[in-house]
């Protein structure tokens, strides 16, 4: 049995190692905001500051004056998901896509904590600002339990 133990033990330090490891080889430094805007953002992206110190992207791309689509991107996604959509719904419609909090290009200050009905919020700031008060709101995944949350907090 000591040597059954001995192994264990050995196996678990050996593993410890790994992990350790591994973990420091994968570790990167963040990517500087700069960096990441001047790569993922296009001549349609605009920024919006809402209170509590976020400042949202988004794109109102499309037809001006055509019914609104607002899409919601889901969960390890941002507003990129939806470019093929825009780009053939753009001809009809008026498409707003945005980054909610803690996703894509939106930033939040150091301690934000993000929940469902805060997600609910920001879509509600962000059209109100742009002056929509009649759309129709999509989403995929978490994008979805967004806009089905929406829906139940404003059923007008």
């Amino acid at each position: 049995m000591k040597s059954l133990g001995k192994i264990l033990i050995g196996i678990v330090v050996v593993l410890a190692v790994l992990l350790t490891a591994g973990w420091l080889a994968l570790r990167r430094p963040d990517i500087p905001w700069p960096t990441l805007q001047a790569k993922y953002a296009n001549s349609a992206s605009r920024y919006m500051d809402l209170p509590g110190g976020l400042r949202v992207h988004y794109r109102d791309q499309g037809r001006r004056d055509g019914p609104v689509i607002v899409l919601v991107h889901g969960f390890a996604a941002s507003l990129h998901t939806w470019e093929p959509w825009v780009a053939r719904l753009g001809s009809d419609y008026r498409v707003i896509t945005l980054d909610l909090p803690g996703f894509g290009l939106t930033s939040a200050p150091e301690g934000y904590t993000i929940g469902r009905h805060d997600f609910v919020d920001v879509v509600d700031q962000v059209t109100a600002r742009l002056g929509v008060t009649k759309f129709v709101l999509a989403g995929n995944s978490m994008g979805g339990g967004v806009a089905w949350n929406y829906a139940l907090a404003h059923p007008d």
